[in-house]
């Protein structure tokens, strides 16, 4: 459960008015500034299965 506040995250015991989300994405970026880097991303399926989408590669990872 990720819980938000009104300016980013809150552990539970800080949430008093919690909203639960399900995270089907997260986004990663390498470099020292926005304008450049690189980007990849993980991916969850409706299966619960994750995968790491990097340029044209694809596989399939597990979190423990």
């Amino acid at each position: 459960t990720v819980y938000f506040g009104k300016y980013g995250f809150k552990s539970p015991k800080e949430a008093q008015n919690p909203y639960n989300y399900l995270l089907y994405g997260v986004i990663v970026h390498l470099g020292k500034g926005a304008k450049s880097g690189h980007y990849y991303s993980y991916v969850r399926t409706n299966k619960d299965e994750w995968f790491k989408c990097n340029d044209s590669i694809i596989a399939k990872v597990a979190f423990e």
